[in-house]
């Protein structure tokens, strides 16, 4: 016997369907995806009791599709692997009683700005320039324009503005500067050489700055011989800071270091190469080691009390209560 042959025969099929059986409203619904797409794709059973099995057998995959984990899903599709991908898919969408060519794709990766969900879907992440998130979770923003938050897990424009996309930052324009803290740009005034506009009045740039930002201060660019690092004035490499002006580091022998004011030094007990203006030592003679509670000194450390390489102070014997780490 052939049945479901048109959708007004599906119509009334369902209806002595739902009044023999009973169905609820939800029941009836779950049932008519189910059976229009047996119309649709001329699908026909021998019986009522071949399309009941049939339609079991869609329930439970559905359940199994929507609330088992990824590892059970991908079993499910392990059922289809002589398929092709299209044939998957018209499958798949038969067991969820969804139309061809529509309804849910099953997704293993999403584009970057969206993230994969407990239900196999690509779902946006909601922070504003996130481009990769897990669980909603940001962990890396699109452009180098902006600054990731390992504490909050958000995006930090730094230049200007978030573009409508929220992909980018933009610059603001001529006579206004960004501000960073509530990434907005505000009006500046115009300040005099070697000052810049705090956002309620002009303020002095850092020591040997010429030009700094609004808002921020940080430096563009620095007085010679001066170097811009990181936003500050600093001596080029090789030389030091003596009052106002950058001076020749002095070339100390071994054994001794540079203070800082080009005094030459002695290192520290037991040291062969110490560190210049801290004095901290570096190397140590044979088997002596820094000594972590005068960092300029070395100690004779054949039994070490901590870390071998770095000991905070040298047992009198192997077998010392205090010892918590052999030399070896």
């Amino acid at each position: 016997m052939r049945i479901l042959t048109s959708f007004t025969v599906l119509a009334l099929a369902l209806q002595v369907y739902a009044q023999l059986n009973n169905l609820d409203k939800a029941t009836t619904l779950e049932k008519t995806k189910f059976l229009a797409y047996c119309a649709k794709s001329n699908r026909h059973y021998s019986s009522s009791e071949e399309m009941d099995n049939r339609y079991g057998l869609y329930l439970k995959t559905k359940a199994m599709i929507e609330n088992e984990p990824q590892s059970t899903f991908k079993m499910e599709l392990n059922h289809f692997a002589d398929r092709t991908e299209a044939e998957k898919k018209s499958l798949l969408n038969m067991r969820l009683g969804l139309p061809e060519g529509k309804g849910r794709e099953l997704q293993t990766s999403c584009k970057p700005g969206f993230y994969l969900n407990s239900k196999r879907k690509c779902v946006a992440c909601s922070t504003a320039g996130c481009a990769t998130c897990t669980n909603n979770i940001c962990s890396s923003c699109f452009s180098t324009k902006m600054l990731f938050n390992a504490t909050t897990k958000t995006c930090v424009c730094q230049t200007g503005p978030m573009n409508s996309t929220k992909t980018d930052c933009t610059t603001c324009p001529s006579g206004t500067a960004f501000n960073v803290a509530n990434q907005t740009c505000v009006k500046t005034t115009t300040c005099a050489s070697g000052q810049y506009w705090t956002g309620t009045q002009c303020a002095a740039c850092s020591a040997n700055c010429t030009s700094c930002a609004a808002l921020t201060g940080a430096c563009s660019t620095c007085a010679g011989p001066f170097v811009l690092s990181a936003g500050k004035c600093v001596c080029p490499s090789g030389k030091f800071l003596n009052g106002t002006t950058c001076v020749d580091l002095n070339i100390c022998v071994a054994g001794k270091y540079n203070d800082g004011a080009n005094n030459c030094l002695d290192c520290g007990s037991n040291c062969v190469s110490c560190e210049n203006v801290t004095g901290k030592c570096l190397t140590c003679l044979d088997t002596f080691k820094i000594d972590q509670n005068i960092p300029k000194n070395c100690i004779n450390c054949v039994f070490p009390i901590g870390p071998v390489d770095a000991p905070v102070s040298c047992a009198g014997t192997a077998f010392s209560a205090t010892r918590v780490i052999p030399p070896y």
